[in-house]
Order: C-alpha cells, then sequence, then structure tokens
C-alpha cells in the first residue's frame, strides 16, 4: 500500500482551513486517542445510514489490521490508536468494493500511504469515498509488534489484544502515553518497554518511513486528522482535554465536516493552521532517522527477546520520576488552573 517508490505522488490536496476539535461525546474514560474526533465522525455517518466506515482494529491476538463496520454496536472497535502496521488486505478492499457498488459510501481511516493506496484500487469510486488521513510518524515492523506483543502476554499484563490501549487520559494525566490493559486498569510505562520507548525516539520505523513523501502540507486525503501540535495556544477551548486538530483538504471533506458540525456531533474552533503545519513536524518532512536505526533489528532477530528488551528500554529518568510525582498528586484540573492564571499573568 505504501508509495514510497513513486518520484512523484498524485492526487494530493492543499489543506484549507483548520479546527481544533473535541468529540461532543468526549470522556476521560473513552477508549479514543487525543479528542476522539474518528470515532466522533464513524458514528455520524453510521448515524445517516448508507455508509459503511473502513479503520483499524487490533484483533484477540495482537494481530492488527483494517476492517469493515457497518453497524453502530461495532464502532467501537475502531477506537484508540495503534502504534503499529495496520494490515490493508485485498480482502478487505474488495469489501470495500462491494458496499460502494451497493451504492453505500466509504468513510476510511488511515495512514497518508493507505489512503492513497485505498485511492489508487477504488479510483472509479472517488466521488462516494471520504478519506481522512492521520498526521504519521512512522510505524515499525510488525514482527517487532508480534514480538512484544508475545511478551506481554508471557508477563501476564494482557490476554486479549482488544483490551490493550497505546494510550489513555485520566484526571491525572491529558494523554498517558504508556500501555493500559483496559478492563484490569493496569499500566506499563513506555520508558519501561523496548516497543513503545524505540517509537516514541523514532528508531523502529520502517525504512520509507524516513523518506516518507507523505510528511508535508500536500494530504492524500479529504481530512487530516490528529493531535493538536499548538494545543498550549488554545487553553480556554481544552483546558483538561486531550484536543484535536482537523485539516480541510478537499470540499467534499469541508462538506462532511460542516454537516457533522451542524448535527452536534464535533465541538470546534478555528485555528492557526500554517502555525499547526510548522509545530507539527510531519506536516512538513519526515521523521529523522536516529543512529540507533541501524542496529535495532538485527539485535531483534539475534538477541533473546529479554535481553533486547532491557538494552532498549529508555528507563525513568529522574527528571520523569519526580515530574510522575508531581502529575500523581496534583490532579490535571489544578494544573492547568495554574497554567491559565500565569498565562493571563504575562498577556
Amino acid at each position: 500500500m505504501c508509495a514510497a517508490n513513486p518520484k512523484i505522488v498524485s492526487g494530493a490536496n492543499e489543506i484549507t482551513e483548520g479546527y481544533i476539535a473535541l468529540s461532543s461525546s468526549y470522556s476521560m474514560e473513552s477508549r479514543s486517542s487525543s479528542g476522539g474526533i474518528a470515532d466522533a465522525l464513524t458514528r455520524y455517518v453510521l448515524s445517516l445510514g448508507g455508509w459503511v466506515v473502513a479503520g483499524c482494529v487490533m484483533e484477540e491476538d495482537g494481530r492488527v489490521c483494517h476492517r469493515l463496520v457497518e453497524d453502530m454496536a461495532d464502532a467501537w472497535i475502531l477506537q484508540g490508536s495503534k502504534y503499529v502496521q495496520s494490515d490493508v488486505t485485498s480482502g478487505l478492499l474488495n469489501e470495500c468494493q462491494v458496499a460502494l457498488q451497493s451504492g453505500k459510501k466509504l468513510l476510511f481511516f488511515g495512514t497518508p500511504c493507505q489512503i492513497y493506496g485505498m485511492r489508487s484500487a477504488l479510483t472509479a469510486y472517488g466521488d462516494n469515498i471520504i478519506g481522512v488521513d492521520l498526521i504519521c510518524h512512522g510505524v515499525p515492523s510488525p514482527l517487532f509488534w508480534e514480538k512484544a506483543f508475545g511478551e506481554l502476554v508471557n508477563e501476564g499484563f494482557v490476554n486479549n489484544g482488544k483490551d490493550l490501549l497505546f494510550r489513555h487520559r485520566s484526571a491525572w494525566e491529558r494523554d498517558d502515553f504508556s500501555f493500559l490493559n483496559y478492563k484490569r486498569k493496569n499500566k506499563r510505562n513506555n520508558e519501561r518497554n523496548a516497543y513503545y520507548s524505540t517509537f516514541l525516539d523514532s528508531s523502529s520505523f520502517r525504512e520509507s518511513c524516513y523518506s516518507c513523501k507523505f510528511a508535508n502540507a500536500m494530504r492524500p486525503g479529504d481530512l487530516t486528522i490528529g493531535d493538536c501540535a499548538t494545543l498550549s495556544n488554545y487553553m480556554e477551548f481544552a483546558p483538561v482535554e486531550s484536543a484535536s486538530s482537523i485539516l480541510v483538504n478537499s470540499v467534499k471533506g469541508g462538506n462532511l465536516l460542516q454537516d457533522a458540525l451542524e448535527k452536534g456531533a464535533l465541538l470546534v474552533a478555528p485555528f492557526d493552521y500554517e502555525a499547526e503545519i510548522r509545530a507539527n513536524a510531519q506536516l512538513h518532512r519526515p521523521s529523522r532517522r536516529p543512529i540507533q536505526r541501524d542496529r535495532i533489528y538485527f539485535d531483534l532477530l539475534e538477541m533473546p527477546y529479554e535481553q533486547f528488551e532491557k538494552k532498549y528500554q529508555t528507563g525513568l529518568s529522574l527528571k520523569k520520576k519526580v515530574k510522575g510525582l508531581v502529575k500523581r498528586f496534583i490532579p490535571l484540573s489544578m494544573r492547568t488552573r495554574i497554567r491559565l492564571l500565569l498565562q493571563r499573568r504575562t498577556k
């Protein structure tokens, strides 16, 4: 699905407007990441009838793939970020084609390269497809995730991939980048997991990700969604929430967004999307390749996984330990009030 080989990526759209956004049903307990925008759009189009939605799911055995959802009762399986390369199979694309041939419309979520590949495969049905691309930093190897998930199972941290979240939020944390067993509510810090540590420092991505042709402001999707990199400028809008950015890249995308707003599916405020592009690295360049990338996959294949895990965990620094204690004893709402007060005094 990756379009890393072509010298020129065709069919890209220029960003024309942008918003900071939250789902109107935003909840600290939700499985959704960031502002819950993908879930809000999914539920909105399914409520209309005549739509199907394709997005990323994690299966019980930890496999990550795209699936097609037609019923509101199944919308939850698409919730939450999965920092893994999702398998977009020919079978999934065939399901999408059958749905489109029957007169239904398709809302497709994916990384920019997946949106590009999907459009290439389903080009005859373009008028009835809305592509939503994610602001993507890069993806590690599926083999790495297979080993990492197996280790989480062996340790007894999780036994069902559907219970695993890559990030979550609480009264103490706007966005906690750590594994969470959603049922048991126990978590594993990213600093104590090699897969998560190397994902966050960009050292485990596919080689093509470091030269990604989609890491710029020309987008293959009708809409682009991701974490809002300029959130600190909009604290009045989202004082404790983890808000998203929505970038509009086509007339179709803009029309769907306006319809969703009119029905109350989303809460938005206009923002400076050019500042967002400057602040969010993946909207103007690919992730930089660390020197550690030369070695990591050789070690993954050659080392016992326990040894590999110890080598590539970043560990908790004293600064992070202190920061964690502050967050543990001072609720997010109180820290936010202090921050807002300081911002007002400096204006």
